[in-house]
């Protein structure tokens, strides 16, 4: 039986725990400071471990230098190992601004942790939030659609695509013009229901598209998109020439579980999933009429945590793996042709939890983990601690230098050269990389 980190009766999830030809879908938990609010849960797609500590309302942070060894030549510091022993760097700030935004959502009935982001400049932005039952409760989570106009700082709710146990997922190509998809129980027609709807003035307004859902949807213009159509047994990638108003399945045999898509433009796409535990990345140069295939050396894979292309050739794959096997982390620089595991293994292995990696391509690299410290029963106060940590590497991740954070970071998404990432309750968090030379 193969199992991911935390044990099953510590977990709730969306499919049968603890097999590996059934993916588990994992949790992180955090509780509330001793201010008296209210505990609430934190997410991330399929992550098993719990996770426990106190919420910090700052809207700025100090970072501090948890590990690493910088070595300065010529006035460029780098990353090299596990220790601050550069005396000449010493004294110099972190190569990165961090600002924490502590959002809000007036007339929300509940605390929505943010999961997934994409901001279309810096004010306008839409994200996937989640909330979970208090602790020790049983039950998925419920999913709703959040938008902001304010960079974060104030967040509303889109209530008709409220779902429970699914996510919705959403793309936009600009500030006014955007898809959200859906499958929710809807009070007024008495059932479940499936929607694709499309706004073209920022989400004030709504019209149908289609009476159906996808897991996952990515438009690359107001024309043509690809989708994910998930069934129990398989997933289907669609592909979309007229808005999304008809849809055709594109020849793609393998793999048999989708859990990332990304398409850099109307022809170059890639897709990374799993074919009988084995990690494969499918990609296409011709709009998905023709695929190659490639393998990572791996045969306990969970799922595709993160996949991130810089450009053409560029890329990183984060992958989760059961038997408490945590995180590998991989990169390519042929375009997915071939990959190679990262060769720093400080924030990969057991007990280690990678969420997302994000090049810059100019000449910095982040990623977010977290790293578990402890282990005992979950909910106790013995119970497994999880530490968030931020990584950064000016040589594409063949050494990290590791910072303390305040809060987990789930997704990111690169807006003018910073990262916009988000967290738990509401937060937002702002990277500005000052690289020094």
């Amino acid at each position: 039986m193969a199992l991911l980190a935390t044990p099953p009766s510590s977990t709730r999830t969306r499919m049968p725990t603890g097999s590996a030809s059934e993916p588990t879908v994992p949790i992180a938990k955090r509780t509330a400071d001793t201010s008296g609010a209210t505990a609430h849960s934190c997410h991330v797609s399929r992550r098993l471990f719990t996770h426990r500590t106190s919420f910090r309302s700052r809207r700025s942070e100090d970072v501090g230098l948890i590990h690493g060894t910088r070595v300065c030549l010529g006035g460029l510091c780098l990353a090299l190992g596990a220790t601050f022993l550069c005396g000449s760097c010493a004294d110099r700030k972190p190569p990165f601004t961090l600002t924490w935004i502590d959002g809000n959502c007036p007339g929300c009935d509940r605390t929505w942790n943010l999961s997934q982001i994409q901001f279309t400049g810096h004010l306008d932005g839409w994200a996937t939030g989640e909330s979970w039952p208090p602790p020790g409760a049983q039950g998925a989570e419920d999913d709703a659609l959040l938008q902001t106009s304010d960079g974060g700082h104030t967040w509303r709710e889109m209530r008709d695509a409220r779902s429970h146990a699914v996510a919705p997922s959403f793309s936009f190509l600009d500030p006014l013009h955007g898809w959200v998809s859906w499958f929710a129980f809807s009070e007024a027609e008495g059932d479940y229901v499936e929607r694709l709807v499309e706004t073209v003035d920022g989400g004030r307004t709504w019209h149908l598209v289609l009476p159906s859902s996808f897991a996952t949807l990515q438009f690359l213009d107001s024309r043509r998109g690809v989708a994910v159509a998930r069934t129990e047994t398989a997933d289907t990638l669609m592909r979309t020439d007229d808005g999304g108003r008809s849809w055709v399945p594109l020849p793609l045999a393998r793999p048999k579980h989708f859990d990332q898509v990304l398409f850099l433009d109307a022809q170059l796409g890639w897709v990374a999933g799993r074919d009988a535990h084995q990690a494969v990345v499918m990609r296409t140069r011709d709009g998905g009429r023709e695929w190659s295939e490639s393998r990572l050396s791996d045969t306990t894979l969970a799922e595709f945590r993160d996949l991130h292309f810089t450009d053409a050739t560029n890329g990183w794959a984060v992958t989760w793996h059961y038997d408490d096997g945590g995180t590998l982390l991989f990169r390519t620089s042929d375009g997915g042709v071939n990959w190679s595991q990262v060769r720093d293994r400080s924030s990969q292995g057991s007990r280690h939890w990678l969420s997302v990696v994000r090049d810059t391509g100019r000449g910095a690299t982040f990623g977010f983990y977290e790293e578990q410290t402890r282990r005992g029963k979950p909910g106790d106060a013995g119970g497994e601690t999880w530490v968030p940590y931020l990584l950064f590497s000016v040589d594409r991740g063949e050494h990290w230098t590791r910072y303390d954070l305040s809060d987990p970071v789930f997704d990111c998404q690169l807006s003018g050269g910073d990262l916009i990432c988000c967290s738990t309750a509401f937060r937002v968090l702002v990277v500005h990389p000052i690289l020094e030379r």
